[in-house]
């Protein structure tokens, strides 16, 4: 699954519809143990419905996504995106 350019504030961590969504907390808690992310402070998480990714696939390809915005304690905005696999 390829990877997005980052999102400002935001972490993006995502998987197939059809598939666990326990695997898209599971990729935003990996990445906020990462010791890089020390003084993370989230203010809002969105867990969303399928979206379309490729207008030549079907709705089976549809992804559900966890969009968490953040903050770092030295109020230097940074960002990055995860996808579950």
């Amino acid at each position: 699954m390829p990877r997005r350019q980052p999102a400002r504030g935001a972490v993006d961590c995502t998987t197939f519809r059809g598939r666990d969504c326990a695997e898209v907390f599971a990729g935003a808690a990996e990445w906020l143990a990462d010791p890089v992310q020390t003084g993370i402070q989230l203010w809002a998480v969105d867990l969303d419905q399928p979206r379309r990714v490729d207008r030549e696939f079907d709705d089976a390809d549809a992804d559900v996504y966890l969009e968490l915005f953040y903050q770092r304690s030295d109020n230097e905005a940074r960002s990055t995106q995860e996808q579950a696999e």
